[in-house]
């Protein structure tokens, strides 16, 4: 293969997934291929916080990161095996991991928190997999930003297999 010459892989969806997730997904190669998330949002005071406090208090090792994000107005809240991830990405605890600021997500800060979990946990290096929930009134355009930003970073992948989580009542 030339040297800049883009493999692409054929994925088969289940007939369960609706048009949106797969729009979501075309949508997605888009935004990895030409928008990267760190032009997206410049680090704001939270995620300076987030990256200064990086090696201050160590998560716990976990068995199974079993990562979940949910999006809300609130902010990103983070939740593992061994339960939801404070603010600021520091311990375990409650509120949201990445708080908003103002009316929008902090992408990077997310970034930053999921490379801490990663980096927490290098014996489960074959853990990929991140399941991604937002609440209704959460824009499109956030949750293929939060997808892009927790399938890596600068450093590497992250947790590139993507899940979406469906409330029954959205269904």
């Amino acid at each position: 293969m030339a040297a800049g010459a883009m493999r692409t892989r054929r994925i088969k969806l289940p007939p369960q997934i609706c048009a949106a997730v797969f729009a979501a997904t075309l949508l997605l190669s888009c935004v990895q291929r030409f928008t990267p998330v760190s032009q997206v949002a410049a680090p704001s005071a939270s995620v300076d916080a987030a990256k200064s406090s990086y090696n201050k208090i160590a998560l716990p090792k976990m068995t199974r990161i079993d990562l979940v994000v949910m999006m809300s107005a609130d902010g990103l809240t983070l939740s593992t095996s061994m339960g939801d991830v404070a603010t600021g990405c520091a311990a375990l605890g409650k509120g949201p991991t990445v708080q908003m600021v103002g009316s929008k997500f902090e992408f990077v800060a997310l970034q930053v928190c999921a490379r801490r979990i990663r980096d927490a946990n290098p014996h489960l290096v074959t853990e990929r997999q991140v399941r991604l929930a937002a609440d209704a009134d959460t824009r499109y355009d956030d949750v293929i930003r939060a997808m892009d930003a927790l399938r890596g970073d600068t450093i590497g992948s992250l947790f590139p297999h993507v899940v979406f989580l469906v409330s029954r009542a959205d269904r």
